[in-house]
C-alpha cells in the first residue's frame, strides 16, 4: 500500500478564472491559450458545422444517490462560486494539498490552463 506521502499531489496557486474575466482586457492571458490542441476541421460547404449539445442530466441516473440530497449538494456549490474572491480566498489551496479551491493539477508556471476554477 502506498504511503499517504506518496498520494498527496501540490498545486501552485493560480488566479481565480472569475476574477480573470471581470478585469478589462482586450486579450486572453497566454496561459490559456491552447495552440497545442488541434482544432478539428470538419469540412461542410461554406458554413460551419454546429457541435451538438450533450444532456448531461441523463447522464446522472441510477447512482444510488437521492435525489435531493443531490440538489443540495449543487447548491451549496452554487452558494459557494458566488461569494466574494476575498471569501472564497480562505478555502484556497495550499501547497501539498489537493483540496481546496482553485485550479487543480498546476505543477509548473508555464503549464496551460483550464477555463475554469473548481473546488474540490
Amino acid at each position: 500500500m502506498a504511503s499517504k506521502a506518496s498520494l498527496e499531489v501540490s498545486s501552485l496557486l493560480v488566479p481565480s478564472v472569475v476574477e480573470l474575466s471581470k478585469e478589462l482586457s482586450t486579450s486572453i492571458p497566454s496561459r490559456y491559450l491552447r495552440s497545442d490542441i488541434e482544432k478539428a476541421v470538419v469540412p461542410n460547404g461554406d458554413h460551419v458545422l454546429e457541435i451538438p449539445a450533450i444532456d448531461m442530466q441523463k447522464l446522472l441516473v441510477n447512482h444510488g444517490f437521492d435525489s435531493t440530497l443531490l440538489g443540495n449538494i449543487k447548491a451549496e456549490i452554487d452558494e459557494f462560486f458566488k461569494l466574494p474572491i476575498e471569501e472564497k480566498k480562505k478555502w484556497w489551496k495550499s501547497p501539498g494539498n489537493a483540496e481546496g479551491f482553485g485550479q487543480a493539477f498546476v505543477v509548473s508556471d508555464n503549464q496551460k490552463l483550464d477555463w475554469g476554477d473548481l473546488s474540490v
